[in-house]
């Protein structure tokens, strides 16, 4: 790590970690170019394919059993994978112009990606091909309803107010950049974000104890639940 960032002070002419921490404080493009020096952007739809069909066979008739309508959010959403995913199971499962779906990077440039919508045959390889012919031309571009289903914006886990009552969280392997007392505030930011017996779907490999500390309940890999009755004004 020391050695990789000192290729970045050094294509920023600077020789000492003070100083290239003064600069991150002064320039938002080498800021830019640190945060994507630190960050992994690799996603794919349907990444985990045994998780999203649990999310589509179980969580989702769940919550639409007990509200046709629903908030949902791709928190850390990179390039949109996991935001589109969303929407083509909203439009297959209960197609509802009144879905909220809010998809939010910290990273302008994924935000810029992930509004085109413009995919590789990798990122596509999991989806089903009668979605893949209904919702994505030739060229691996979504289509304009897709697109028009989700709200991107910029947002900052770490500093910004969150929205909330929301029925699903999607936050997945964002967390693991967090330290310990990080990840505990961010944890309790969520669960208060969800409405009650809402869910936050996380990565398979984030085994985090901040989860059950501040009261989600594990229901199966990478599924949480913030307990109570399934209902919203």
């Amino acid at each position: 790590m020391e050695r990789r960032l000192r290729g970045l002070l050094d294509q920023a002419k600077v020789g000492r970690f003070a100083d290239y921490l003064e600069l991150l404080d002064h320039d938002p493009q080498q800021l830019r170019r640190f945060r994507g020096f630190l960050t992994i952007n690799v996603s794919e739809l349907f990444r985990s394919p045994d998780r999203f069909a649990e999310l589509r066979n179980a969580i989702l008739p769940r919550l639409l059993e007990a509200r046709p309508t629903l908030r949902m959010w791709s928190a850390g959403c990179s390039y949109g994978a996991e935001a589109y995913s969303l929407a083509l199971l909203l439009a297959d499962l209960a197609p509802d112009p009144n879905h909220y779906l809010l998809a939010t990077d910290v990273d302008e440039t994924m935000l810029g990606r992930a509004r085109a919508g413009r995919f590789s045959e990798r990122d596509l390889q999991h989806v089903p091909a009668s979605m893949r012919e209904r919702w994505f031309r030739p060229n691996g571009g979504a289509v304009d309803e897709v697109r028009a289903k989700i709200t991107f914006k910029r947002h900052d886990l770490l500093t910004e107010a969150f929205e909330g009552n929301f029925d699903l969280i999607v936050c997945r392997n964002v967390m693991m950049y967090f330290s310990a007392a990080a990840k505990a505030r961010i944890a309790s930011l969520l669960y208060h974000a969800l409405g009650a017996g809402g869910y936050l779907f996380t990565g398979s490999t984030e085994a985090m104890a901040q989860l059950p500390a501040v009261g989600f309940t594990r229901e199966s890999v990478g599924f949480y639940r913030r307990e109570g009755s399934h209902a919203r004004s």
